[in-house]
C-alpha cells in the first residue's frame, strides 16, 4: 500500500508483474532486519520482570549473537547499530519502570486476513498496546506511517485482540511517536484505489527525489 501510495508504476513492477529489479541498496535493509531480530532475541529470552542489570546485559548478549562485528567496516552502518541497541536500552529501563506488564504477548508476528497482512514488530494483548521498532531516518509520523498502524490494528482487532495504543520508536534517535487516533474509513479507500487500479491495469509513474533510489529505474 505505500508503495503504491509512492509509485503505482514501482507497484506494478514489483507486485504484479514480478520484475527482476536492476538493483537494490541492502545495508540499511540488513541493518533493520538484524536490530529486528535481537530485539526479538532479547524478548524470547528475558524474564516477566527482569532485574535492572539483567536487562542491559540481555540486551548486549541479543546484539553480539544477532549482529556482532557484522558492521564494523562501515562507519555509518555501525553508528546505527551501536546508537539502536543504546536506545533500545534507555526505552526497555523506562518500560520495565513505568508500564504495568513488560513482556510482549508476541513479537513478529505474522498476520493475514482476506484483506492485508503484515508482521507486527511487538504487542502486548493485556494493554492492547503495538510498538513497531524503526531503524531508519525519522522525525515525525507519516502517512506511511499511519497505514501501517491502521493495517495492523485492523488484523489484531479481526481476530479480537484489543489495541488501544501504536507507538514507533526511532531506535537511531530514541525518539517515540504515539499514532493518533483516525477514522476507521479511510483505510478501506485507499485499498479501494489499489483495487481499481488493477482492475483497469492503469499503473502511472510518479515522479520523485525518491526515483535515484528505485531498484526499476531504466
Amino acid at each position: 500500500m505505500n508503495m503504491f501510495a509512492q509509485c503505482p508504476a514501482k507497484f506494478n513492477y514489483e507486485k504484479i508483474e514480478h520484475v527482476q529489479p536492476i538493483f537494490m541498496e541492502r545495508g540499511k535493509i540488513d541493518v533493520g532486519n538484524d536490530v529486528h531480530h535481537a530485539i526479538q532475541s532479547y524478548f524470547s529470552n528475558s524474564q516477566e520482570k527482569p532485574r535492572k542489570i539483567e536487562l542491559t546485559e540481555g540486551i548486549k548478549r541479543a546484539w553480539e549473537q544477532i549482529i556482532g562485528d557484522k558492521y564494523k567496516s562501515n562507519r555509518e552502518l555501525q553508528h546505527r547499530v551501536t546508537q539502536s541497541m543504546k536506545n533500545f536500552t534507555n526505552f526497555e529501563i523506562h518500560r520495565r519502570k513505568n508500564w504495568k506488564v513488560y513482556l510482549p504477548t508476541f513479537t513478529e508476528k505474522h498476520l493475514q486476513n482476506e484483506e492485508y497482512r503484515g508482521i507486527i514488530d511487538w504487542y502486548n494483548e493485556d494493554m492492547g498496546i503495538i510498538i513497531d521498532w524503526k531503524t531508519g531516518n525519522m522525525n515525525e509520523l507519516t502517512m506511511k506511517d499511519h497505514r501501517q498502524g491502521e493495517i495492523y490494528k485492523n488484523l489484531l482487532q479481526n481476530i479480537n485482540k484489543p489495541v488501544n495504543n501504536i507507538y514507533f520508536v526511532n531506535l537511531p534517535s530514541g525518539r517515540i511517536l504515539e499514532m493518533p487516533q483516525v477514522k476507521n474509513d479511510w483505510i478501506q479507500t485507499e485499498t479501494h484505489r489499489i483495487k481499481s487500479a488493477i482492475a483497469t491495469d492503469n499503473f502511472p509513474k510518479q515522479p520523485s527525489k525518491l526515483c535515484g533510489y528505485c531498484p526499476y529505474v531504466i
